[in-house]
């Protein structure tokens, strides 16, 4: 489906198409001068680890079969996507609710975004291991984009120019999302919030439930004799101070299946992903 392009001004806008939920706009009164038209946006960002099955799997079990079944359960109006198998790699599934704005390829497989066909959006030009777009939500203008950003301890300054070159992407969108595999450690905090974005996980509290995207301790996707580790390598930021926020895990609890005389527990990928849901005022009209 083409990209639908992106109003200049009311009087120009494409006609709407049916309302998705949670994107209806509602009327709240917010005190006696001012009113807000309130618009509520989820979006899901995961490394879905090409959808190679994990250590523990059975031979028989199909991987990408349950990792479709879970994005689609979280109903996501937006899904940032990280080591894809291939930038062809469509579901038809997923296209059949979802566009798949565009590819791009990392060190590791296909960084994808996907924006629900409900939503106008225009996709933007952005460098490196990254895919982004403008959304139309209610009646304001909203960045979002999906990244797997440059691995290992090292290439610390490698993911923060990466992560700068994406800000300059939304230049002209002071209202965005970045979603994805950041390959962050703690200490490279400091320095990307600098550049005025704001940590969902931090907004929300630090939630104990969410601490950690990648831990090899739990998750044992590699197999038994794989070091063991634990990081929140999965970021999700904000340019602008939400209302209200909600952040979980997704993927992060195991499958068990039963095979013959066997019963396997296993992950679907050896990371978790990232489900949030931002409640974005609406412009004023």
């Amino acid at each position: 489906m083409q990209a639908a392009t992106m109003p200049s001004t009311k009087d120009d806008r494409p006609a709407k198409r049916p309302r998705l939920n949670g994107i209806a706009k509602t009327d709240e009164k917010t005190d006696a001068n001012s009113k807000s038209n309130a618009t509520s946006l989820k979006v899901l960002s995961w490394n879905i680890a090409e959808c190679r099955p994990s250590h523990d799997a059975p031979a028989v079990f199909t991987c990408e079969q349950a990792i479709l079944r879970e994005i689609l359960s979280h109903e996501a109006h937006i899904l940032c996507l990280q080591e894809c198998s291939s930038a062809s790699w469509k579901p038809g599934c997923l296209q059949q609710t979802y566009d798949c704005v565009g590819a791009s390829e990392s060190h590791c497989g296909f960084t994808q975004l996907w924006i629900h066909k409900n939503l106008f959006y225009q996709p933007l030009e952005s460098k490196g291991p990254s895919v982004a777009a403008v959304v139309l939500v209610g009646n304001q203008s909203l960045g979002i984009s999906s990244s797997h950003l440059a691995p290992s301890k090292e290439n610390a300054p490698s993911r923060l120019k990466q992560v700068t070159s994406l800000v300059q992407c939304f230049s002209a969108t002071p209202n965005f999302v970045m979603a994805g595999d950041f390959n962050m450690r703690q200490v490279e905090d400091k320095a990307v919030e600098g550049l005025g974005l704001q940590d969902v996980f931090k907004v929300v509290g630090c939630p104990k439930t969410a601490n950690f995207t990648w831990d090899s301790h739990q998750n044992k996707y590699h197999g038994p004799d794989a070091f063991s580790f634990k990081c929140r390598f999965d970021r999700m930021y904000f340019s602008t101070a939400q209302q209200k926020v909600s952040f979980e895990l997704v993927g992060n609890q195991p499958q068990v299946v039963t095979h013959g005389p066997k019963k396997y527990k296993f992950y679907l990928s050896d990371h978790f992903g990232m489900l949030c849901t931002l409640q974005l005022p609406a412009a004023v009209e």
